[in-house]
């Protein structure tokens, strides 16, 4: 509850607080995920704000795209970046570390990333790419990502038959005063205005 607070002075998206809130990442640039091999003044880069100090820094400067970063933990970051292989993979760093011990976590070849979550303990991250979705053991070193099968019923908004009712109607009646008509069709019962629309 309560009012709304502003909590840094900023442009940027898709932030993230740490585990135990002193610190914000978020991405700033303007490229679009979707325009490949991008490099130039408006790919994305990861910025920390620590809502101690109000200090920003500067997390990436690599000239292609790093962004939608999670937090592994309160010094641990997995994140977008297509700097190797010109496509979107995952990515790993600690804060002391920064960029330069940065480690690729996933190995696809001209099949991006889209998404990612990292679950709440800091162990497992889960992403999408293309139309597959695949969980990651951050734990192992070396691990491999495990394609999900989800086995589900039918979208119930997808079963549906457009249908007149005026087909089958098995009853009908006239309210008193002739606006509304109620009628039975397809063991169903519709009330409708009779005026026009």
């Amino acid at each position: 509850g309560g009012a709304i607070e502003r909590l840094m002075d900023c442009f940027g998206e898709s932030p993230q607080m740490s585990p135990d809130g002193t610190k914000i990442v978020f991405e700033r640039g303007g490229s679009e995920w979707s325009r490949r091999h991008y490099r130039g003044p408006d790919s994305r880069d990861l910025w920390l704000y620590d809502t101690g100090t109000k200090a920003f820094t500067r997390l990436t400067t690599w000239a292609g795209n790093d962004g939608k970063a999670r937090w592994r933990d309160n010094s641990t970051l997995v994140y977008l970046s297509d700097r190797e292989f010109d496509t979107v993979n995952l990515w790993t760093t600690t804060l002391a570390g920064g960029e330069g011990k940065a480690r690729r976590l996933t190995d696809l070849k001209g099949v991006d990333v889209h998404d990612l979550d990292v679950s709440r303990d800091g162990s497992t991250a889960v992403f999408s790419a293309w139309d597959t979705l695949s969980t990651l053991d951050l734990r192992a070193a070396g691990a491999v990502p495990a394609k999900l099968a989800i086995n589900a019923s039918d979208d119930d908004g997808d079963n549906f038959a457009l249908k007149p009712v005026g087909k089958d109607v098995s009853a009908a009646a006239l309210s008193p005063d002739g606006k509304t008509m109620a009628v039975i069709a397809y063991g169903q019962g519709y009330v409708r205005s009779t005026e026009e629309k």
